[in-house]
Formats: structure tokens, C-alpha cells, sequence
């Protein structure tokens, strides 16, 4: 992240977007922030910002130091294995939405080329704990096979991808920023997709309006359970998350963002319907 976009740095450019996010979500949306690695090398990153409503002032806080120019290494996936567990982030019954930023390959010293895959089994451990895991390639020097097997595990790889490369001119399954407007344009479009309404009886977009155009409509060939389900979401089962009736934010919304040498937006949306799974690394 201390390396240039234009005529900013990556951390600058992470910065300003990271904010902008803040000013226009943070109402409806609780964002906390988590650096990586922790305290420098290769330790796991921790939330340094918990989530909660209107934290653009403790994200500006927390992000006024760039990285450190040595010992900024990138343990992206121990970092993802540690989210995973952090009750901070996957302890409650909200659907979690993280969106991991990265500038650069799993690394730490000395050099593992077996961990390449690590962060991949981070997405999975973070899938299985019930988050939604986005994946965003800051800048050129990205592992493109990494983040794109990442996306599609987290099962969020963008529609007319080829993770195996085999397609000229197919785009990438996760989101590449090559510059501050793009990683601004990802990063409004994950929130986007975190704080859209969905069919539960609250305002989740907080725009005063409760599940517009979110419901199926009873007996649409929406499949065998959607009236019931819906039904069920209708009636306001316990966990639900976003807004009450005249817009005001729910506390079950909540996000994160990870940060560092690379970074990732978490976002808790709405109760989960199974019951989770955790899976961890082999031999771990």
C-alpha cells in the first residue's frame, strides 16, 4: 500500500475511497477496521475500529499512519482465518459480507510457496462461518490465480469469468481496481450489494420504504418455499438486521473493513437461515 497509483499513494487512494464509503453508508451500514499484519511481518490482522454506525471519524483516525516501510508483510490468509473466528465479525447471527483489498501475493519470510493457496482456505474458513466473501486486486502486482479461486469459493466470482484463464478477453472473477476511481467504484458497489433490501420487514437500504420490490410475490413460480419463507421474513423472525419503520438503522447491520498491505470491507446483513460450519486448514 505504499507504493504509487497516478499521483497517489495506494494507502492515500485506500484512504480517500475508504471514506467516501463511510460518508455514504455509514448510516445504514456499521463499518469497523482491522489492520494487517499485527504487530508487523507475518502476524494476523485484528480490528483495531469494532463495527458500529457512523465510524467515519474512527476510520479517518485509525488509517492517519500509512504502513510501515519494513515489515509490511502480506499474511493475507492467516488474517482471513483469524476473521473467521473473530466473534467480532462471524460471532452473531448476521450474514457477513467481506470484501477483501489486496495489492500484492501472500507473502511472508521466508517464502512458502505451498501458502499461495492459504488465502483461498481463508475465503473457504470465512464461507463456512457464514460470511460473503468479495475479493479486490489493488494495482498490477496481484496474484490473479489466487484472487480469482478466492471469489470463486466465496461464491461471489463475477458473472462471465474464467478462473481457469483459458478465455481471452474474459474479465476477472474478483473486482481489479487499477487505479483510485476504480477501487472507489468497487468498494461502492460491495456496500451497494451489502445494504440492498431484501425480504425481511425492515428498511435494510434505510430509505423509509420497507421491502420494496424484495418479496416474491405470493404464488409466483418462485419455488416450492418462497411464500413460507417469505412469509416468515414478513413477519419479523428474531435476527433480522437494517432499518424500523421511518428509517432508522438497526444495530445488526454491521461491517468491517480490513486493512493493511491489503485490505477487506465486511458487512452483516441479515440472519442466517443454516446453521454454520467452520473449516479449517488441514493440519491446523
Amino acid at each position: 500500500m505504499n507504493g504509487a497509483t497516478g499521483a497517489v499513494s495506494k494507502w492515500s487512494a485506500a484512504r480517500a475511497a475508504i471514506d467516501q464509503v463511510a460518508a455514504a453508508y455509514g448510516g445504514a451500514i456499521e463499518l469497523g477496521l482491522a489492520t494487517f499484519p499485527y504487530p508487523d511481518e507475518c502476524g494476523p490482522g485484528r480490528l483495531d475500529v469494532p463495527p458500529a454506525l457512523d465510524r467515519r471519524d474512527a476510520l479517518a483516525a485509525a488509517l492517519a499512519a500509512p504502513p510501515p516501510a519494513a515489515g509490511a508483510w502480506t499474511p493475507l490468509g492467516e488474517t482471513l482465518l483469524a476473521l473467521a473466528d473473530d466473534p467480532a465479525v462471524t460471532g452473531g447471527d448476521a450474514v457477513v459480507h467481506v470484501a477483501v483489498i489486496t495489492d500484492g501475493f501472500q507473502w511472508c519470510s521466508p517464502f512458502d510457496p505451498d501458502a499461495r493457496h492459504l488465502p483461498v482456505t481463508g475465503a473457504e474458513a470465512l464461507r463456512d462461518a457464514g460470511a460473503v466473501t468479495f475479493v479486490v486486486g489493488f494495482g498490477g502486482g496481484v496474484d490473479v490465480a489466487t484472487l480469482d479461486q478466492m471469489a470463486v469459493v466465496a461464491g461471489t466470482a463475477r458473472a462471465g469469468c474464467d478462473p481457469a484463464g483459458a478465455s481471452p478477453g474474459a474479465p476477472h472473477c474478483y473486482y481489479q481496481a487499477d487505479d483510485a476511481g476504480a477501487l472507489l467504484a468497487a468498494l461502492m458497489d460491495i456496500a451497494a450489494v451489502a445494504a440492498e433490501e431484501t425480504c425481511d420487514g425492515l428498511d435494510n437500504d434505510c430509505d423509509g420504504e420497507i421491502d420494496e420490490g424484495a418479496c416474491p410475490v405470493p404464488g409466483a413460480d418462485a419455488g416450492p418455499d418462497a411464500d413460507a419463507a417469505a412469509a416468515d421474513d414478513i413477519a419479523g423472525v428474531p435476527g433480522g438486521c437494517g432499518c424500523g419503520a421511518g428509517g432508522q438503522a438497526s444495530g445488526a447491520i454491521a461491517g468491517a473493513i480490513l486493512f493493511g498491505i491489503g485490505l477487506a470491507l465486511v458487512l452483516r446483513t441479515r440472519r442466517r437461515a443454516t446453521p454454520r460450519r467452520r473449516r479449517r486448514p488441514p493440519g491446523s
